[in-house]
């Protein structure tokens, strides 16, 4: 009796073990599905960024096979959200550079209501949207409103202030624009950053006696292979493919990096899906995830997060 209680245990809890790493296998084989398939689109949508310049009316019939297609598919894998934001973030871009500033706009505004609908909560711009309109209503003219938008963008956002240096550039007040771009060189962790190269650029051309004054706001692409960091570029897509593979970003509506590896090995991303915004720490030596507590200060492994969650 003994020994078939001793068995039984040995039995019960081999069977746990096997569930648990088979749960673990499915998991992985699924985040590596995720992964490839988000990796094979994306070098689609990159491709034809590679053609807005010289042919941006074959890039926007592509477009619209694609979108067809998105709207015909099943989501067997959950990533359609993913892959909507991604041609989506193509079409506002590809108007754009042919001077369709409204219709550019309303993709954006449009897209901001199909989320708010798909996530039913409320309309949720992103930085980088608050930016793109701005760069539209600059090139409309209507300064007042692309200040406005440009308030609204978010003072931590790495960006936000190269652009109202330009905005105060591209409005003739050039005071100011020297002292936004003032701002940015003096702050010697964000050297780091291309626009930080490129605001000590601006600053010489401003402090010429007949300067050039910038026409337009600089317009940060969200393709995915955006030069934003003089970091290793192949790292930093690891990073993205990383965090976007993993389940809880399967409906994320954006993911972005808050802090670029600098004292640590550890990438700060933010990711965020309907009303959450996630912090993860990606390791760039292991490709490890860890959820970051922001209120007790505390890194932890992601699969210990999951267990509390």
């Amino acid at each position: 009796m003994i020994f078939t209680m001793i068995y039984s245990c040995k039995k019960d809890n081999d069977e746990v073990i096997e569930k648990a790493v088979c749960g673990s296998c499915q998991m992985e084989v699924e985040m590596r599905r995720v992964s490839n398939e988000l990796n094979r689109f994306d070098s689609i949508i990159i491709n034809l960024y590679e053609k807005i310049n010289d042919e941006p009316k074959f890039v926007l019939k592509e477009i619209e096979k694609i979108e067809y297609q998105l709207n015909s598919e099943t989501d067997s894998l959950k990533i359609k959200d993913n892959k909507v934001s991604l041609v989506t973030n193509l079409k506002i871009e590809t108007l754009y550079r042919m001077g369709e500033y409204q219709k550019s706009i309303n993709e954006i505004e449009h897209s901001a209501k199909l989320s708010q609908r798909r996530f039913d909560g409320e309309i949720n711009y992103s930085e980088n949207d608050f930016i793109h309109l701005a760069c539209n209503y600059v090139k409309l003219k209507d300064f007042e409103k692309a200040k406005e938008l440009l308030s609204k963008a978010g003072v931590g956002w790495y960006i936000t202030n190269f652009i109202n240096a330009n905005f105060y550039e591209v409005i003739g007040n050039k005071e100011m624009a020297i002292k936004k771009y003032e701002e940015i060189v003096s702050d010697i962790s964000m050297d780091h950053y291309y626009h930080y190269r490129h605001s000590k650029i601006r600053l010489l051309e401003l402090k010429k006696s007949n300067p050039k004054l910038l026409t337009e706001l600089f317009y940060p692409s969200d393709r995915s292979d955006a030069k934003i960091t003089v970091s290793d570029n192949g790292i930093r897509n690891k990073v993205f493919d990383t965090i976007w593979s993993i389940p809880e970003c399967k409906n994320c509506g954006s993911v972005s990096v808050f802090k670029e590896p600098r004292e640590s090995s550890r990438y700060w991303m933010k990711a965020k899906s309907k009303k959450i915004i996630y912090n993860f720490l990606v390791d760039t030596l292991s490709f490890e995830i860890f959820y970051l507590d922001t209120i007790n200060k505390k890194e932890i492994p992601l699969s210990e997060w999951r267990k509390g969650n």
